[in-house]
């Protein structure tokens, strides 16, 4: 995206009857736009504080402030006010934005509306026990990726990563995966994430597997603009086995999804390695993986990345090969000249001690 504008810093109007309660002068309030060339990003900020982030598509509705560009309702609204206060979990909220760049909506401002699902606020007070272990595990996890990771996962200073913590999300449609633990939705430069408290137990997975969502989403972007392509969909298929079709879809013919109806053929549950040890037999870790190649991807770095129980389906040589593919694939993309990250990334060294047997050396 590129900057439709310069910062505009402009005064809030003073409100008289709010001059007469208090002899606080109000914030100084400040807009940025941005746009892609249909999606435009709007951010409003009161002083320091974010007070609201707009997404409009510009292919639809009223007439906007730009010649030619037209509005709905917004795409997206996040929104927050100069008064908002997330109490004790203020502090640790405002050191993830400051570190990584990222926004975390709690309480009844994580209520961020997506085209396929509904998601459910949760109070804070009454949920002060599961968002103070939801913020560790994202402190915990964010902090897996090299400088400038986030930054350029972004879309650089004109993207945005908002993440809520919230209750339920169920889904609005009939082809969606219902109640899912997270959500991940990119519109424009700005990247939605959205995880329910009441997965916490595996939430420290589901952080890498919808971060693995959003480097396909900058990869689909950018991958088609290169001369010599440092990811190929094509090549991704290649990996798999001869023949093989993902399903492209969640749920079967009969509305079940398919991890409970699809075919164990090439996973762990396929007899060639469930009973014949035969580890070249595995290519996906569980039927999930067999529904789209950003499942398959996002199910493989969560594996990686969380807590080690399933290492002996990582070694499976097809596996591996993925996972050097995607991880090569990854460093070209978010550090194509080789200055900004360490020699290896916490998953590359994980891949290279897989690879080699370190780890099992090691044990």
């Amino acid at each position: 995206m590129s900057p439709l504008e310069p910062e505009r810093p402009e005064t809030a109007p003073e409100d008289d009857a709010d001059a007469d309660r208090s002899t606080c002068a109000m914030p100084e309030t400040s807009f940025r736009d941005a746009s892609d060339g249909r999606y435009v990003l709007t951010e409003i900020r009161f002083g320091d504080k974010l007070a609201h982030l707009l997404l409009w598509d510009s292919e639809q509705g009223e007439t906007f402030s730009d010649p030619g560009m037209t509005m709905s309702e917004p795409l997206f609204e996040a929104v927050r006010t100069a008064r908002t206060d997330y109490g004790e979990f203020q502090e640790r909220v405002d050191a993830i934005r400051e570190r990584y760049g990222i926004t975390v909506l709690l309480g009844e401002e994580a209520d961020l509306k997506f085209s396929t699902h509904v998601t459910t606020p949760v109070k804070i007070g009454e949920n002060a026990g599961r968002i103070d272990a939801a913020l560790g595990i994202l402190e915990s996890a964010f902090s897996e990726y090299p400088p400038g990771f986030f930054q350029k996962l972004a879309g650089g200073e004109t993207g945005r990563i908002v993440v809520e913590l919230c209750g339920i999300i169920r889904a609005a449609d009939g082809n969606s995966l219902d109640y899912p633990s997270a959500l991940s939705r990119s519109v424009g430069e700005i990247r939605l994430l959205a995880f329910d408290l009441n997965y916490l137990a595996e939430m420290r997975y589901t952080v890498f597997h919808e971060i693995s969502h959003m480097i396909d989403d900058c990869f689909e972007s950018e991958a088609a603009a290169e001369e010599e392509p440092f990811w190929s969909e094509e090549t991704w298929n290649g990996l798999n086995p001869e023949g093989f079709a993902y399903y492209n879809a969640y749920n079967d013919e009969n509305g079940e999804p398919y991890d409970l109806t699809g075919s164990a053929q090439y996973t762990e549950l396929d007899p060639a390695y469930l009973e014949g040890n035969d580890p070249g037999a595995v290519y996906f870790i569980g039927i999930y993986s067999k529904t789209f190649p950003t499942e398959d991807r996002a199910v493989l770095m969560g594996t990686l990345l969380s807590d080690g129980t399933q290492d002996e389906l990582l070694v499976c040589p097809h596996i591996l090969e993925k996972l050097n593919y995607y991880s090569e694939a990854i460093r070209r993309f978010f550090d194509p000249e080789g200055t900004l990250w360490p020699e290896e990334t916490r998953w590359e060294s994980r891949i290279r001690e897989l690879g080699t047997g370190e780890k099992q050396k090691a044990a």
